[in-house]
């Protein structure tokens, strides 16, 4: 944000993980949002803004930037259908049933 000749009012990055590091994570949540609208702006796609607010919310209300990965959703960690619903479905059903866990919707 310091380079010479840079007016960092009018420069923008794409790269969350930088936005993260160098803003916070607010600002980050913020340029999610802004880059999933941009993407889906360019196909014509119309989605609700609460839907990507919440997208957002869901990848950074840790405190970092978790991506909705197999991995990123296993850090999050929230329950045994979040976990069930994206991907290796029965792989989780059945360790959370040997582990007795229980998901209190």
């Amino acid at each position: 944000m310091r380079t010479p000749g840079i007016d960092f009012r009018h420069t923008s990055t794409n790269h969350i993980m930088e936005t993260a590091a160098v803003l916070g994570i607010e600002a980050a949540r913020t340029k999610i949002i802004d880059e999933i609208k941009f993407t889906v702006g360019q196909y014509g796609i119309q989605i609700d803004n609460r839907h990507i607010q919440l997208l957002a919310d869901e990848m950074t209300y840790k405190g970092q930037v978790l991506g909705i990965t197999r991995f990123g959703i296993q850090k999050m960690k929230k329950s045994v259908l979040m976990l069930a619903s994206f991907e290796m479905t029965t792989d989780h059903l059945y360790n959370s049933a040997i582990q007795c866990k229980q998901d209190k919707i």
